[in-house]
């Protein structure tokens, strides 16, 4: 896909229209594309763009596929939009910010298919580092001024189909930001009139911020990254019950033993990731 070139901003007005950014506001040019290092790349443990046949590609190849049936019949329900893809976990340290890259990775080497990863977990940002790229404003700056272009805060990325918008700076107000009217406002113009136009959203783990519910509520699909055999069952259950009402949701088995065989996992030799039901989610956990 070519690449995007993000300009004004919209916004909502009370009627439920959507009219462009004042002209006063000019239009900002999209930066350079942050050049991503493959070597960094690999030793994160993350995608390497032209290795997708890895073990690590396949696996993610097979989850990708998973979650884009679980979006397609929301997204001929709302021709002409593309999709918001919000990634969390019951708690830290489940590979959710590895899976949501990955994921965002895999996306964008699909044809025709534009990718926008979201830092969202603005008070622990993890997404630019693992990529190896420099800090920079971000979602905390759009959501506290509504007339920063997109452009000045949305990374494109040497792999064309794939864009990142950083954290941002800390902000004392963020949840009070996420939650309200501007992240959905935001979400609308990051997604655009764009059927090929997927937004990868990190999110918080469940358990440790309000936040994620809050982004979860945005989400054409919800995904919950759980460790294999590691995360407490009771987390799991809680964390998956506080998203009853969110439709839909998925749970990524994460960390897959290669011996362990779990219904719709996928094992890796220990790092495998897969699409499972909620059920054989809160199977796997001990």
């Amino acid at each position: 896909p070519g690449r995007d070139v993000w300009e004004t901003r919209e916004r909502r007005e009370g009627g439920g229209g959507t009219t462009a950014t004042p002209a006063a506001t000019p239009a900002a040019p999209s930066p350079p594309p942050a050049a991503l290092d493959l070597a960094h790349l690999a030793a994160s443990g993350l995608l390497v763009p032209g290795l997708e046949d890895s073990a690590l590609g396949t696996d993610f190849r097979r989850a990708k596929r998973a979650l884009l049936e679980h979006v397609r019949p929301t997204l001929a329900a709302r021709p002409g939009s593309g999709a918001v893809v919000v990634v969390t976990s019951a708690v830290d340290g489940e590979g959710r910010t590895t899976c949501a890259i990955n994921l965002a990775l895999s996306m964008a080497m699909e044809v025709d298919t534009s990718v926008v990863l979201v830092e969202a977990d603005v008070r622990r940002p993890q997404v630019l580092a693992r990529l190896g790229l420099p800090a920079g404003a971000g979602l905390s700056e759009l959501l506290a001024d509504p007339q920063m272009p997109l452009a000045r805060a949305v990374v494109p990325t040497s792999l064309p189909g794939l864009s990142v918008l950083p954290a941002g700076e800390p902000d004392a107000r963020a949840h009070e930001r996420l939650a309200g009217p501007g992240m959905r406002s935001l979400m609308t113009q990051l997604v655009g009139h764009r059927p090929d136009r997927i937004v990868v959203v990190d999110a918080p783990a469940l358990l440790r911020s309000a936040d994620a519910g809050a982004l979860a509520a945005l989400a054409t699909q919800v995904v919950v990254v759980v460790a294999a055999q590691r995360t407490p069952r009771a987390q799991v259950r809680q964390a998956f019950a506080m998203l009853d009402g969110v439709l839909p949701v998925v749970a990524l088995l994460n960390h897959v033993p290669a011996e362990a065989a779990v219904a719709g996992g996928v094992s890796g030799g220990g790092a495998g990731a897969g699409t499972v039901p909620r059920e054989a989610a809160e199977a796997s956990a001990p």
